[in-house]
């Protein structure tokens, strides 16, 4: 554990070291990685172009995905629901959560390219195992100006 914070504490400050360093009895020290600065907005369209602004440069195809697989808790209330009828909703939030992450990874790829922009922006999903689906988001990567 000494060796822990002897690494830890060569990398950080003494005085940062505390809101980024927690102690766990399973591991002892344990120092999360500095925070990374946030990234620019991203503009994202369906369509080939954003609205009151030009395309400057394309930089190319940026695609983010996530595979998720269902909790089995939620397939036992879902298996009720379904006979029952009505909205599944563990699954529409598994969904909505899985269409949020895709998208981030997607924007963040595009941003480390150095776009500002997404057009042609497109969801799919696809089954890749038993109970487990892929959500996959993909566009171009643009850097755009206001006209």
């Amino acid at each position: 554990m000494l060796a822990r914070l002897s690494r830890c504490a060569t990398r950080t400050p003494t005085a940062a070291l505390a809101p980024r360093c927690t102690a766990s009895l399973a591991r002892g020290l344990v120092c999360a990685p500095p925070p990374s600065p946030p990234l620019p907005d991203i503009k994202c369209a369906t369509i080939e172009s954003i609205h009151g602004h030009k395309i400057v440069s394309y930089i190319g195809l940026v695609e983010g995905s996530t595979v998720r697989t269902k909790n089995v808790a939620h397939d036992l209330f879902a298996s009720i629901r379904q006979v029952m009828g009505g909205e599944l909703t563990s699954y529409t939030d598994l969904l909505r959560e899985a269409r949020a992450e895709a998208t981030e990874r997607m924007n963040t790829q595009a941003a480390e390219r150095g776009a500002n922009a997404i057009v042609g922006v497109r969801m799919t999903s696809s089954s890749v195992a038993a109970g487990a689906s892929e959500i996959l988001a993909y566009g171009t990567a643009v850097v755009v100006e206001k006209l």
